[in-house]
């Protein structure tokens, strides 16, 4: 790769990184407050808490109204300190929860319930939960979390289509699609992003996610419109069409849980928990969608 090339390369780089704050687990962790930072084990909840639970859509047996998995939760006054654009609260805990059994895609709105995101203001109230008799999958023995910051670039996939802004004052000698794969991750790794070889994908917060097959963003907005597997294949309008890429703009990557956690999602695959901007800065974490992606 030319100096120029690998030059102008930085120039896009610097333009859309992001911050990420990566999540590393470690040993069971040690007996402390309510709301510790935890992968697995039993969630801290009020006492009014109701476990969620998701109806499947394909099955009408009595056994499909089924218990959501505890992924994880997040101290936010050990996470926050890592967040340096100031994008989530600065304390309290954010719960993960997933339907483990199904594993919807997120591509239909009748998946909605399958994933469910909890923000408790105050982890002084919280005491651990009682896991429903009915829930085969969850994870008893959890891990202790800890946090620190990453540079987050994007995904190649998403790499692909740069925005107007990037272009015009980041102009490449070549096209991006030009760039061979090698030289672009080792580019990655030059300036301090994980690279894209990395077997494991990455558990984080904020950040890019690592894309699979195509960019989420949209997805996210159609199928929250109440457009069924994201109106792939559907006559839309051009007006319409373009509204749903404004409005894709608006959502942003959450919480990504990867293979690093020693789970999987589909085919080896990944989950991703979306947030538009306006619903995360006034805490309204119920609006999230997830999206799963596999190989």
């Amino acid at each position: 790769m030319s100096q120029d090339l690998k030059q102008a390369l930085f120039g896009v780089f610097d333009a859309v990184q992001k911050n990420a704050i990566k999540l590393d687990f470690g040993a069971d962790p040690e007996p402390g407050e309510a709301g510790q930072s935890r992968l697995g084990g039993r969630p801290d909840v009020p006492r009014d808490f109701e476990w969620p639970r998701f109806q499947d859509k394909d099955d009408d047996s009595a056994d499909a109204n089924r218990p959501l998995t505890f992924l994880a939760q997040v101290n936010l006054a050990d996470a926050t300190r890592y967040d340096t654009e100031g994008l989530l609260p600065t304390a309290g805990v954010l719960s993960f929860f997933y339907e483990m059994e199904t594993q919807e895609w997120g591509f239909d709105p009748r998946d909605k319930g399958s994933a469910r995101v909890f923000f408790f203001e105050d982890p002084a109230t919280l005491r651990p939960a009682s896991v429903p008799d009915d829930l085969d999958d969850w994870f008893p023995d959890g891990q202790a979390i800890s946090y620190r910051n990453m540079v987050d670039l994007p995904a190649w996939l998403g790499f692909t289509e740069l925005p107007e802004e990037v272009r015009r004052t980041n102009p490449l000698p070549v096209p991006l699609t030009d760039i061979e794969w090698e030289d672009y991750d080792a580019m990655r790794e030059e300036y301090g992003a994980p690279s894209e070889g990395d077997d494991a994908v990455t558990t984080k917060l904020l950040g890019h996610p690592d894309v699979v097959q195509n960019p989420m963003e949209a997805e996210c907005e159609m199928v929250t419109r109440g457009m069924a597997d994201g109106a792939e294949g559907e006559e839309i309008s051009q007006e319409l069409r373009d509204d749903i890429e404004k409005a894709s703009r608006d959502w942003t990557l959450l919480f990504q849980m990867g293979t690093d956690s020693g789970l999987e999602f589909g085919d080896v695959g990944h989950i991703n928990y979306w947030i538009k901007k306006q619903d995360l800065a006034r805490r309204d974490f119920d609006k999230a969608w997830l999206i799963l992606q596999c190989g």
